[in-house]
C-alpha cells in the first residue's frame, strides 16, 4: 500500500478515495453501538485522554486548511453543532460512580441513535456537500473535525460535572 502524510491525513488508493461503502458503515456503526450499549469503568481523568489527542489534531487541521475568515466561521459553527450533539449525547448516557471512584457508563438506545445519525451525517454528508461544491474540501474537513472536537469536549464536560455531582451525593 502506498501511504502519503499530509499533517492531518492518511489517504491510500486502495480505500477508493477514502470512501466508506454503506455495508460497511453499517457493519461499523452495529459494532459501536454495541460496544456503546455495554456497562464501562472509566477513570475519571482518563476520559479527558481523547479530547488531549484531538485537540492539537484539530488545530493543526484548521491551521494548515485556513483559507480565509470562512474557515474559521465553519469551523466555530461545527464546533458549536458538535457541543449541541455531545451533550445531547451524554445527558443520555447512564452514569453511576462506583465505590473505588471509577465512573460506570453505559450508553442508551437513544445516545447511541443520536451518535450514529451524526456520525453517518458526517460521513455521507461530506460526500453530498463536497459534490455540491457549496463549500471547499478543506474548510469542510475542518468543520467536522471542530464537530468531532465539540462532540468529545461536551461528553466529557457532562460527565465530568455528573461525576462530581454523584461523589457529593455519595458522601
Amino acid at each position: 500500500m502506498d501511504w502519503t502524510y499530509n499533517a492531518t491525513t492518511f489517504s491510500s488508493e486502495s480505500f477508493g478515495g477514502g470512501q466508506m461503502s454503506a455495508g460497511l458503515f453499517f457493519l461499523i456503526a452495529i459494532i459501536l453501538i454495541l460496544l456503546q450499549l455495554r456497562t464501562r469503568k472509566v477513570r475519571p481523568v482518563a476520559i479527558w485522554i481523547p479530547l488531549l489527542i484531538l485537540l492539537p489534531v484539530t488545530a493543526a487541521t484548521i491551521v494548515a486548511d485556513y483559507s480565509g475568515p470562512g474557515t474559521l466561521l465553519l469551523s466555530v459553527a461545527g464546533f458549536a453543532v458538535g457541543c449541541a450533539a455531545g451533550a445531547a449525547i451524554a445527558s443520555r448516557m447512564e452514569m453511576k460512580v462506583d465505590d473505588r471512584g471509577r465512573i460506570l457508563l453505559k450508553g442508551s438506545l437513544v445516545a447511541v441513535g443520536i451518535w450514529v445519525l451524526v456520525l453517518g451525517l458526517k460521513i455521507f454528508g461530506r460526500d453530498v456537500v463536497r459534490d455540491l461544491g457549496i463549500i471547499s474540501l478543506n474548510d469542510l474537513s475542518a468543520t467536522v473535525l471542530a464537530l468531532t472536537l465539540g462532540m468529545i469536549m461536551a461528553r466529557r464536560a457532562y460527565m465530568t460535572l455528573k461525576y462530581f455531582r454523584l461523589q457529593k451525593q455519595a458522601k
